[in-house]
């Protein structure tokens, strides 16, 4: 790849470049939208090119659950992620299993979120297992909140991203949302 004078000139055999030419025009178009390119959309776009996915990157970007209360669009990063929101418009249960921090928990609270702001659900009940998964949290002195606040602590942080604080705590008091073991 050559850059000069603004121009991006792409030296290799046919194939390699039609990939390379997808993959810029890809994050262009993820750019023009006003997303903002990092290393991870780098290397995801350079992921799907070489899959017959590759235009798909764009499609994801267009599934906006909602927003946060700052303003940021929710939506989901991955194929993987794209198919689990799909799968929780679709069905009545979803179960989201996974390695930690790949975005399920935040994005089951976006689209619970939604669909009680919407008027579909009139009562967000959230829950975890009860039990310890993979981390020792040890003996927990005080009472059974304070015992489940560990386990219920990344709902409570999905919850106030994308609900203010104040909403949350209020709708929790007009039994709008259960938080439950």
């Amino acid at each position: 790849m050559i850059l000069r004078d603004g121009s991006l000139k792409i030296i290799g055999p046919e194939q390699t470049i039609r990939q390379a030419k997808s993959v810029f025009d890809n994050l262009i178009e993820l750019s023009k939208r006003g997303n903002q390119i990092t290393d991870q959309n780098v290397d995801y776009a350079l992921a799907l090119s070489f899959t017959e996915s590759d235009g798909r990157i764009l499609e994801i970007d267009k599934d906006i659950i909602c927003r946060t209360i700052n303003g940021k669009p929710v939506k989901p990063k991955t194929l993987g992620q794209k198919q689990y929101v799909d799968l929780i418009r679709e069905k009545m249960i979803v179960f989201g299993v996974g390695p930690a921090g790949t975005g399920k928990t935040y994005l089951a609270m976006a689209m619970a979120i939604q669909a009680f702001k919407s008027g579909d659900v009139g009562r967000i009940i959230l829950t975890r297992p009860a039990i310890e998964a993979g981390e020792k949290l040890g003996f927990l002195p005080g009472d059974l909140q304070s015992k489940i606040d560990p386990y219920l602590r990344p709902l409570y942080d999905a919850s106030t991203r994308s609900w203010a604080r104040r909403a949350t705590c209020t709708t929790r008091r007009k039994d709008s949302s259960r938080w439950l073991p």
